[in-house]
């Protein structure tokens, strides 16, 4: 809860974004929250797949950086969960985390979806909250999937003013 100021200030900037107006115009654009459908899946718009040769060295560079990326991330949550950095179990989460970034990238490439990578912003979590355990990572996955699939959310935040979401980011 210590940490909760954030998502709080968020929630209350909001709020005063969606009981205030400019000049007869709301702050808050519901439309998209009322389009939006109650459950969506990401398969169920077709987008067309090709290949664009000229985009493979480009694509190829894009994937040793995040590789590299992964590397180092990998390593500082294993240095920040105090697990031995020399062990076999290093190298077989090394090897491990690279593989779920691969195949989750050309999943998401098939899915018309930007490839993903990991996120060095979890060793700030697991430093903070001196949690490093496994299953609040697949808790925090089901409920982000749940949100993924319940596009009245994705309404929700895509509705959030940017003066909202400004006042956050320098928060």
């Amino acid at each position: 809860m210590k940490n909760s100021n954030v998502i709080l200030a968020l929630l209350f900037g909001y709020m005063v974004a969606g009981l205030s107006n400019y000049e007869g115009m709301p702050y808050v654009d519901s439309s998209k929250i009322e389009s939006a459908p109650a459950i969506d899946f990401l398969w169920t718009h077709w987008f067309g797949l090709g290949f664009y040769g000229p985009a493979v060295i480009p694509l190829l560079i894009a994937y040793i950086v995040t590789t590299v990326e992964t590397v180092g991330d990998i390593t500082a949550t294993h240095e920040v969960s105090e697990l031995n950095v020399k062990s076999k179990e290093y190298t077989r989460r090394v090897q491990g985390g690279l593989m779920a970034d691969a195949v989750c990238s050309i999943l998401a490439s098939l899915f018309t979806s930007m490839p993903n990578t990991t996120f060095s912003q979890n060793n700030g979590v697991i430093a903070l909250t001196k949690c490093a355990s496994r299953r609040a990572g697949f808790a925090t996955g089901f409920w982000l999937i749940l949100m993924g699939v319940l596009s009245k959310i994705a309404g929700i935040i895509t509705s959030i003013p940017d003066a909202v979401l400004g006042g956050m980011t320098i928060f």
